[in-house]
């Protein structure tokens, strides 16, 4: 900012010798009312600015202690853009004159308790960061009402005007280009809707009386231009004493008027107490003195009570700055401690970095066990196959020997009946060979006993041929007829058995290692049954596991990013925080600036006024010198008259 120049274009017109006197006095206060004025809050954010600069030619000013209304600024302007919205824009706004969206960054409880001004959304001052940064859709779901664009127009609205301001600082922050606030806030809003509801937040601020009899000399000098905003009075002199100084006035302006003429018609023998000032000027009316003299005491004293007053005021001021240094000293505190948080290393991310690193460590193992399991899973599945190829092959062989077995079961059972009848038979020769033994038996025991009766009798009668050897041989003849065909037929049937036995023992063998072939196989198939309903089993535990394994460590991460994301937004939040801190400390340093220069201002004046009573002192005194000679000289004068008479 370049101050080209201040102009007044009266300060050296119609001015009295006092006046050109404390002309020094005037600049300085001027100057230090310029500096207060420029000081001020500017609610645009700090990267605006204005191209190629403005130029204004009138800038009224309201300071209360500055008398010139004129402030050229050739380069750039301070006075920041318009972005405050007046009670009939509002209305315009809410009865659909004007398009714009109404933004109350109140808390819903506050709405709920005071109320809200039609057609706004509720977004409390916390969330506008996060708000309006959000989706059109969940910003629909959270607050109920469509989205503002960056292009439309918003007005946002709290309280009293604070809040709103903040608001508006982050939503131009956020790249919104035409973005207001209403800065009477609910309780002008609702003062005009209901007139007899008076809050007492909004308190215009006392300053000093402006009675005339209470006007020091400077005030005299530099507040006459003074704004009438600024003037509400704290206290008013009583009626009796603006009479009375009305009746003083009055007395000294009627006796200075009725004596000048007589004074300056006189001569010194006419007995009027005349006093004639240093250097041949005027003669001096010693009443109209005096009543000055008790007018100046009186203006002394009001000075005194006003420089009573300033003390007190001053004092309140280096009270605040106090508080205000401590407070900038508690925010300095916290923000360092914000940034040893976010800034320096802290315990708490060192220990979830070793969380996160343990956690990547144990998911990269699980990822090696997995790949392990992959592979164990893929030689399962070929040894399944195999076991499956094997499975079949087993059933193929079973269907052939299956088929075999029933090719040779009419085989088998032909030698089975064939079996059978030889049996049969068998047993049908043994009974006839048993029966035939028997009957040859008993022929041979009919037949020796024929021969030993025969024989008895021959001897006893007379003598036979001999037959007992013909019978013997003849019973050799059938014995050894008998045996032959017997041996034959046992030799037969135990050849034919045997054949048969033969057979049916190969065909049973075969049988029999089918059937064992069978049976292993079926063993075979059944244990690779088994096992693969073992692996099965272990594949789904592994794969279950693994799909454990992964949503568990998929909530984790999720978790740390949600935990990382809410640390950002924190250090976001906190870092808005320290620059909301650190231009609120800038607001008190420039307050603290303004009050300095308003402390040297009235130390200033106050060496100004010393000097000028002293001045004044020294010129009575020597008022009272020459006014004490010419008495001398008068009383002189006429006793000399009296000793002539």
């Amino acid at each position: 900012m370049h101050l080209e120049r201040i102009e007044n274009t009266q300060w050296f017109e119609d001015n009295s010798q006092e006046d050109r006197v404390l002309l020094p006095h005037r600049i300085c206060w001027r100057v230090a009312a310029v500096t207060a004025r420029l000081l001020w809050r500017s609610p645009v954010p700090p990267h605006y600015c204005f191209p190629r600069g403005q130029i204004l030619p009138s800038v009224v000013n309201s300071h209360g202690l500055f008398t010139s209304t004129r402030l050229i600024v050739n380069r750039f302007s301070t006075t920041p853009p318009n972005t405050d919205v007046s009670y009939e824009e509002l209305m315009q706004i809410v009865q659909g004159q004007n398009k714009a969206v109404i933004i109350d960054v109140r808390e819903p409880w506050e709405l709920r308790e005071y109320g809200s001004i039609p057609g706004s959304i509720n977004v409390p001052l916390g969330q506008i960061n996060t708000a309006l940064r959000l989706d059109a859709d969940e910003f629909k779901e959270k607050y109920g009402e469509e989205m503002p664009l960056p292009t439309d127009s918003i007005v946002f609205t709290c309280l009293a005007g604070v809040r709103s301001k903040t608001a508006l600082d982050t939503a131009v922050s956020l790249g919104y280009e035409s973005v207001q606030h209403f800065p009477g806030g609910w309780q002008e809003w609702k003062t005009v809707h209901e007139p007899g509801i008076l809050y007492e937040s909004i308190k215009p601020v006392p300053i000093m009386s402006r009675s005339p009899e209470r006007i020091s000399s400077y005030r005299r000098h530099f507040e006459e231009g003074v704004s009438s905003c600024y003037q509400v009075r704290m206290s008013s002199p009583s009626p009796v004493r603006r009479a009375g100084s009305a009746r003083m006035e009055s007395a000294g302006r009627a006796m200075s008027s009725a004596r000048r003429p007589r004074m300056t018609g006189t001569g010194v023998g006419g007995g009027a107490l005349v006093c004639l000032g240093p250097n041949g000027q005027p003669p001096m009316d010693l009443d109209v003195a005096a009543i000055e003299n008790q007018e100046f005491k009186d203006t002394r004293n009001n000075e005194r009570q006003e420089m009573i007053v300033l003390n007190d005021r001053l004092a309140v001021y280096i009270d605040k700055v106090r508080s205000l240094e401590q407070q900038n000293k508690l925010l300095e505190a916290e923000i360092e401690a914000y940034q040893n948080r976010f800034v320096k290393p802290s315990g708490l991310r060192l220990m979830y970095e070793e969380q996160l690193r343990e956690l990547k460590k144990i998911a990269d193992q699980m990822k090696a066990q997995r790949a392990i399991a992959f592979a164990a899973k893929d030689s399962t599945a070929e040894q399944l196959a195999a076991m499956k190829v094997k499975y079949e092959e087993a059933i193929e062989l079973r269907r052939k020997a299956e088929a075999e077995i029933e090719a040779f079961r009419p085989d088998v059972d032909q030698a089975t009946s064939s079996r059978i009848a030889l049996e049969k038979r068998l047993e049908q020769l043994e009974v006839e060979i048993e029966f035939l033994k028997r009957v040859h038996q008993q022929e041979i025991e009919e037949l020796m006993k024929q021969i030993y009766a025969a024989q008895v009798s021959a001897e006893t009668a007379f003598s036979l041929p001999d037959l007992a050897g013909a019978l013997k041989q003849i019973q050799t003849q059938y014995d050894d007829i008998a045996a032959k065909n017997l041996q034959e037929m046992d030799s037969w049937y135990k050849n034919k058995f045997e054949d048969i036995t033969k057979k049916t023992s190969r065909h049973v063998d075969h049988v029999r290692s089918f059937r064992e072939g069978i049976g292993s196989a079926k063993k075979d198939i059944q244990n690779k049954e088994r096992d693969l309903e073992a692996l099965k089993t272990k594949n789904e535990a592994l794969e279950a596991k693994i799909r454990e394994m992964q949503a568990k460590y998929r909530e984790e991460l999720e978790a740390l990013q949600a935990r990382i994301e809410a640390l950002q937004i924190e250090l976001k939040t906190t870092k808005e925080k320290i620059a909301l801190h650190l231009r609120e400390y800038q607001d008190l340093l420039n307050a603290k600036m303004s009050l300095e220069i308003e402390i040297t201002t009235y130390r200033k004046l106050i060496e100004g006024e010393d000097l000028r009573l002293a001045g004044m002192m020294q010129t009575l005194s020597l008022s009272g010198c020459s006014m004490s000679a010419i008495g001398s000289g008068m009383s002189f004068g006429e006793g000399g008259i009296g000793g002539n008479s």
